[in-house]
């Protein structure tokens, strides 16, 4: 656990995939399409995105294709991740939370494994952009989530962050970061959500969590 306290707080790191907004089935939609456009002859198992949906996307993809087609993730995601957004599934109490917390002068920013064409449909479809002070994807940079969770933390000068996320990913980026981690047992991670120093069981607990009004 970090070295600072909770109430020391004022900046809040969210992940996306599984943490604001429920994609399994959005993408399972779009990639039957895909396959079948593109001939691609793969079973498209929902199971198998949910284990791997918050991945960097050629990781995704690696998983999702075999070897067999995995030299056309990168046509796949260019075309057809920026249709994903508009399936997903908001969590409940995403939008009027994060209102909350800003009305508690909270810094909140967003990053995600994704790529750029993605990350940018998220804002376009969900109307979410708003309610961010910074936002940035892994695919605008190559960098680790590690790193990113430092160039964010860089951006808010004497800040005291936390990261809010579902994955072993964002866990272990606030332990790199020396940060504290809110882990969200509803996200796809599940067993490593719980390996955060807090819990949430929805996404309005975080209310319950970070209360400072400044």
């Amino acid at each position: 656990m970090s070295k600072f306290k909770l109430n020391d707080v004022n900046l809040l790191i969210f992940d996306f995939d599984g943490t604001l907004c429920l994609s399994d089935e959005a993408i399972l939609k779009v990639l039957k399409k895909a396959f079948s456009e593109n001939d691609i002859d793969v079973a498209v198992d929902r199971n198998k995105i949910i284990s791997n949906a918050g991945k960097p996307a050629e990781q995704f993809y690696k998983s999702i294709l075999g070897s067999e087609y995995f030299h056309l993730w990168r046509k796949l995601s260019d075309k057809y991740d920026s249709t994903i957004p508009q399936f997903e599934t908001i969590i409940p109490g995403v939008k009027e939370t994060l209102k909350d917390l800003r009305d508690r002068k909270y810094n909140l920013a967003l990053y995600s494994n994704c790529e750029v064409t993605y990350f940018n449909s998220i804002f376009h479809f969900l109307k979410i952009k708003d309610y961010f002070d910074y936002t940035e994807c892994v695919g605008e940079n190559n960098l680790t989530k590690i790193d990113l969770v430092d160039k964010i933390i860089s951006k808010f000068p004497n800040s005291k962050s936390a990261i809010i996320g579902d994955r072993i990913q964002d866990i272990e980026a606030a332990k790199a970061n020396n940060i504290l981690s809110v882990g969200a047992l509803y996200g796809y991670g599940k067993d490593e959500a719980e390996k955060a120093d807090f819990t949430i069981d929805k996404f309005s607990d975080l209310l319950d969590i970070f209360k400072i009004v400044t």
